[in-house]
């Protein structure tokens, strides 16, 4: 074929063709849509992907008015402990982001917290993972009317899709089993103040001790871990015979624990959260509280353009899924 001369485009007249099904079938499998047999949607992907057929994207967005993609931020931070310590579960999500939008023909635009910029990309929807409280990029994508996702942001009216990560869940299921266990005063261990996702964590402990008539014993480490001693000693001063750390650390602090010379579990018990799985704490015995970031984008990535695209109203609730785990740290296993 002469070098001037291009290859006329793979359509989806060509891909229904070739496949044996209608038009319809073949935009509707394509696009994510329709309950067709998981048989009938494998066999049109893969001829369309034998062929060569590429989703002609400008047609797309001039017939349904959206541009295919969505804005990925990161909640601002200006601590560079903060930042390095969620380096690497941000790369996680926004990875597993892509993949996931990528099936539903959308693609995702990773955008510095500016709400400027979220002016100016045209974007469909907008992910916000572990927003500050005071967060201008969820006053900027409300205005322009941009459907938004995050978390433990359970009654703001301005979120689209709201993810449950488990965290009010895990901590009141700690502080149960530890007082089920005979802990008279129990302190929480938890992240800094200023992103919903550490706030509400500590209010749910609070409202708890409230309810039963309890003083609230709440040390905050910073990001980097560099005061961690420093925190658990604090707990111990107060008289706490037992400890959630929502801080995650389950070894270290079952370390600096026994280096005060106390018994785990006999005079203080220890219940430590944990991302993906609590193998670690397992094998020192240590409770745990587990949650699953890796469950967390598939289901609130496909709800929040089910939102863009006028298939679900808002506001949609995700909960991801979260366990207990009680080993020979607390008294009751």
């Amino acid at each position: 074929m002469p070098e001037n001369i291009r290859p006329k485009p793979v359509g989806i007249k060509d891909v229904a063709a070739a496949a044996q099904v209608s038009l319809a079938t073949v935009s509707l499998v394509l696009n994510g849509k329709g309950n067709f047999p998981e048989k009938t949607q494998e066999h049109v992907r893969k001829v369309a992907s034998e062929l060569g057929y590429v989703p002609n994207r400008k047609a797309s967005m001039l017939r349904s008015g959206k541009s295919k993609t969505l804005g990925f931020i990161l909640g601002e931070s200006h601590d560079p402990e903060w930042a390095q310590q969620w380096a690497e579960m941000t790369g996680r999500l926004l990875f597993e982001s892509v993949q996931v939008a990528g099936l539903r023909n959308y693609a995702i635009i990773a955008i510095p917290a500016d709400s400027d910029l979220i002016r100016s990309f045209g974007i469909d929807g907008l992910i916000l993972s572990d927003s500050r409280n005071e967060d201008p990029d969820l006053d900027a994508a409300t205005k322009l009317g941009i459907p938004i996702l995050t978390n433990e942001r359970p009654d703001d009216s301005r979120v689209s899709v709201h993810l449950d990560s488990g965290y009010r869940g895990m901590t009141l299921a700690a502080f149960d089993a530890l007082v089920a266990s005979g802990a008279h005063k129990p302190g929480l261990l938890t992240e800094p103040l200023g992103l919903a996702s550490n706030e509400l964590p500590e209010h749910t402990y609070i409202s708890w001790c409230e309810q039963r008539g309890l003083t609230p014993v709440v040390a905050r480490g910073k990001h980097d871990r560099s005061d961690i001693e420093e925190q658990v000693t604090f707990l111990l001063n107060q008289g706490c015979d037992a400890i959630y750390s929502f801080y995650e650390e389950g070894e270290t602090v079952l370390n600096i624990v026994r280096s005060a010379g106390k018994s785990v579990p006999e005079d203080v018990q220890l219940i430590a959260a944990s991302a993906y799985n609590d193998d670690r704490n397992k094998e020192l015995g240590i409770s745990s509280t587990v949650y699953h970031p890796e469950d967390m984008i598939v289901g609130t990535i496909n709800a929040l353009i089910d939102v863009v695209e006028g298939i679900a109203e808002a506001p949609v609730t995700v909960t991801s899924r979260w366990e207990m785990n009680l080993y020979s740290s607390t008294r009751m296993h």
